[in-house]
Formats: C-alpha cells, structure tokens, sequence
C-alpha cells in the first residue's frame, strides 16, 4: 500500500493542507501543493519499482550462473565467490537508490501524520497518524 490509496481527493487534500498549518491557501497555493504531493507520491512508485527490478536482474543472473555452472560441472564454490560478487555490482547493491527511497517515504510518512493531525483522520490522534503512516510505509 502506498500514499496513492489513502482516499482522498484533491477538495480533501487541499482543506487538510489549510486545516494542518492553520491558514487558508490560496487556490493556487492548495493546487501546487496538491501536485508536489502526488510527484512525490509517483517518485517514490518509480523508485520502488526500479528498486524491484534491480532485484529481479539480480535473481535472473543468479540462476542463469547455477545453470551455467551445473551444465559445465564447474566446482559449487566458483559459483558462491561469483553470486557474492554479482551482490556488490551496481545494478544490486545500489545504496544511492536504497537512500533516495528512505528519504521520500520518509517525507510521505510526515505528510502523512500532518494530514491525520487534521480533522480529515477523525482529530489527529496518535494512532490514526501511526496508521497513516505505516500505510505509506508498506
């Protein structure tokens, strides 16, 4: 589940942002904001989904070496020493990519909370917030 689900629609969205920091937007103000959140929303989509993709090259060259190996009755061993290099390419172990998604999930866990803090999450308690954000967070 992502932010994408929390059902709101651009009126709602709008009224908590004004409700949150306790002055009315302009129309113009609510629809910026209201753009900024659902890139923020699509960016982070996108780099889960590279993020899983990379994933999925990863486990394809794995079983494509085993094959290789099996077939050419290499010794197990030249296998593990290649599947722990292939874990340190780029394309794998992409911590850059692993810090970009970090940090907008935690942006949309904040916007998360402010937006429960509002009337729209039934007063902002503590638990509707938690919820919100363990939303984003899966």
């Amino acid at each position: 589940t992502t932010m994408v689900d929390i059902p709101l629609g651009d009126e709602q969205r709008g009224a908590s942002v004004a409700r949150a920091s306790g002055k009315k937007l302009s129309e113009e103000e609510r629809r910026r904001r209201i753009a900024t959140e659902k890139a923020a929303v699509k960016l982070y989509e996108d780099l889960h989904t590279l993020d899983h993709f990379a994933e999925l090259n990863f486990e394809g060259f794995r079983k494509i070496a085993k094959k290789w190996y099996k077939v050419t009755e290499a010794p197990a061993v030249r296998l593990d020493r290649f599947v722990e290099r292939l874990r340190g390419e780029q394309f794998h172990a992409n911590t850059e990519l692993a810090a970009m998604l970090a940090s907008i999930e935690s942006v949309l866990c904040e916007a998360a909370k402010a937006l429960c803090a509002s009337e729209s999450c039934g007063g902002g308690t503590a638990a509707t917030a938690a919820s919100a954000a363990a939303a984003v967070a899966s």
